[in-house]
């Protein structure tokens, strides 16, 4: 809560789908705090984000460790993200592979939340 939206991975998720399925709803929120270059950079990030269909954004003040979030859908909503820290370390997991993980539990979370399953 205290980065920028650019700057978080589950920010950039949320303005990114919640943009994606009403534009208008962030934009209200955002005119009155958000500069033309900021506003810019936000827009870039928000597509990029949709076309790949998650958030991934390297830590500005932890250099070794990558963002990642994917978004959470019920019924079609943008409800949430699930969000997990990639540390780079010497024998540890690949970013890849990581966010291969990521990606299957959101799609997980997403089919247990569309089917009203009680359970995930």
């Amino acid at each position: 809560y205290r980065y920028d939206i650019p700057a978080s991975a589950p920010g950039l998720a949320f303005a990114a789908f919640t943009m994606h399925s009403d534009p208008a709803r962030l934009l209200d929120g955002l005119s009155a705090v958000i500069d033309a270059q900021q506003w810019a950079s936000l827009k870039n990030a928000v597509q990029k984000t949709i076309e790949r269909g998650f958030a991934q954004v390297a830590n500005p003040h932890l250099p070794d460790v990558v963002d990642l979030s994917c978004p959470i859908f019920d019924n079609g909503h943008f409800v949430g993200a699930l969000t997990i820290p990639y540390i780079k370390t010497k024998r540890g997991a690949n970013l890849t592979w990581c966010l291969a993980t990521l990606q299957l539990a959101a799609e997980q979370l997403n089919e247990s939340l569309n089917s009203d399953a009680l359970v995930a």
